[in-house]
This record gives C-alpha cells, sequence and structure tokens, in this order.
C-alpha cells in the first residue's frame, strides 16, 4: 500500500508505544527522481531509510541535517527512476521498521511529463523552536496533492517551493493561485508544533 497521506502531518500514522516508534509518516517533495521521508519518534535518536527497489535493499540514507539524535527526522532520496516504486525501511534507533500498523511502506515517483513547473517559492520564519530540530510542511487543505517540506536552520528562517506540489491521483502538477487554500505545519516532536490555515493571498505577500 502506498504510504503518502499529506493529512497525516496533524494524524497519527501510529499510535504504538516505544521510543523508536515511528510515529507521523510523511511522504513530501515527490518528483519523478525524488522523495522526502520524514517522522517523529518519542525519544531523541538517529534515524535513516533503506530504499528498497524490486526487493535489493540499497545503502542506507541519512538524516540530511546529519546523523545526529533528534526528535525529528528528514530523509531526501535521490537519484530515483521516474515512475517506480520504492518500498522502504526506516532505521530509528537500534530498531528497523519496514511497516506501520501492518501497511508496507513505499511510494511511487512520478512519471517524467513535458510540463515544467515554475518555481513559486515561499518563506517563513518559525520561533520558539529547539535548535533546528523542526520540520514545515505545507500542502493543500484538500488534502488532493502531496505536501512540500522543509527543515529549519537553527535560525529559525525556512523556504520550500509550492511549484513541487503534485496530486495523489494522477502525480500531475498544481498550480497555486492566491486564492488556493493552504494549510502550513511545523512539528517539532509527537506533541510539539503549530498550524496555520488559510489562503496563498492572506499567509504571504506576492513575492512569497
Amino acid at each position: 500500500m502506498l504510504v503518502y497521506a499529506s493529512y497525516q502531518v496533524v494524524q497519527l500514522i501510529s499510535r504504538a508505544s516505544g521510543d523508536t516508534q515511528p510515529k507521523n509518516l510523511v511522504i513530501s517533495n515527490l518528483s519523478t527522481s525524488s522523495a522526502t521521508i520524514s517522522w517523529v519518534t518519542d525519544t531523541s535518536i538517529k534515524g535513516s531509510v533503506v530504499p528498497i527497489l524490486a526487493g535489493n535493499e540499497k545503502s542506507p540514507v541519512v538524516d540530511k541535517r546529519g546523523n545526529e539524535n533528534r526528535n525529528t527526522h528528514y530523509v531526501e532520496l535521490t537519484s530515483l527512476e521516474p515512475n517506480t516504486k520504492y518500498d522502504f525501511k526506516i532505521v530509528s534507533g537500534s530498531d528497523e521498521y519496514a511497516s506501520l500498523s501492518g501497511v508496507t511502506m513505499s511510494f511511487k515517483t512520478a512519471p517524467i511529463t513535458a510540463g515544467t513547473p515554475t518555481p513559486n517559492p515561499i518563506h517563513g520564519t518559525v520561533s520558539g523552536s529547539n535548535g533546528d530540530d523542526v520540520i514545515v510542511y505545507a500542502m493543500l487543505k484538500d488534502k488532493s496533492s502531496y505536501p512540500v517540506s522543509a527543515i529549519i536552520p537553527s535560525g529559525g528562517n525556512w523556504i520550500t517551493d509550492l511549484s513541487g506540489f503534485r496530486k495523489v491521483s494522477d502525480y500531475s502538477l498544481v498550480l497555486t493561485e492566491n486564492t488556493t487554500n493552504l494549510v502550513l505545519v511545523a512539528v517539532g516532536g509527537i506533541n510539539d508544533g503549530a498550524m496555520l490555515e488559510g489562503t496563498y493571498a492572506s499567509l504571504f505577500h506576492s513575492n512569497g
């Protein structure tokens, strides 16, 4: 089964106990050749992802911010094949997880199309966060597309690109307009975060 669920940023995919258990699993920034896998854990631990293609495990990929103990985990998978299904497992501390709540963790990259997305960057600041252990997600309110995401340096400023929105149904690109309803979520842990909702024009200046 495909684990994409943009709405699961704010709805736990798994409530199982255990300090290493991945929770709030999100697939974001999906493209023809890359995807970002992120999750949170109760305890600050190391996390990595092992991509699996046609049953063959690839080399583990560590957090973009380095192989350090964190509550949030953010792994970017690159150099992927287009229009291809990948399974994956999460290495969380000393434990490995190939499924959550009985669901095999997997995603499919987008197919190559003739259209080229026009960059549409947005940026902002998160205050009161714990260093760089925070992830920001932007998604369509109707949950029809994969979200885009970004990590936050210790200064609190973040930037991501709404041109990365792709429909869950057919992987086509989504054009964001001033009236597009968005949800922004900042996650710093299991019960640590904040959320904003509104149209693009109400949340951002014309330059993002």
